[in-house]
């Protein structure tokens, strides 16, 4: 078992190509991310690659994510279409996902064009490869 929590991450930025994240779990049978607070993260790069997410979960069989604050995540000029999320879900097929209990405020803006942002995006596809998700009691 893996355990993230109590963790305070803020004031992050970067301002060449790439992605700001708080949290990035790519590993583990069971993952408990809780009580932690991300916020201040930022980009002020023009790239469609600029990107900053608060948690993104990539993999993990069964992952838990709760109470945990995500906030003033902010891609200044890009023209990411998807350019701020909240929380990520790319986790596979044999996994279990749950989202409990989370507080995610976005304000998110930029001067590029064909920006947007996601408070919680869990991943699609024709194949049916995307994780069980269990989403409840959210705030974002």
């Amino acid at each position: 078992t893996k355990d993230v929590s109590g963790n305070t991450i803020h004031t992050l930025s970067i301002s060449v190509p790439g992605t700001v994240r708080g949290i990035d779990n790519v590993s583990g049978a069971t993952v408990n991310i809780f009580k932690n607070k991300i916020y201040d993260l930022s980009t002020s790069s023009s790239s469609a690659t600029a990107l900053v997410e608060g948690i993104r979960v990539t993999s993990g069989a069964n992952v838990r994510l709760y109470n945990n604050f995500i906030g003033n995540l902010a891609a200044t000029a890009t023209t990411n279409a998807d350019g701020v999320k909240g929380i990520m879900n790319l986790a596979a097929t044999s996994s279990s996902i749950g989202i409990y209990f989370n507080t995610i405020y976005l304000t998110g803006t930029s001067t590029g064009t064909g920006f947007g942002n996601t408070g919680i995006y869990h991943t699609t596809s024709a194949t049916a490869t995307s994780g069980a998700l269990d989403m409840r009691n959210n705030i974002v």
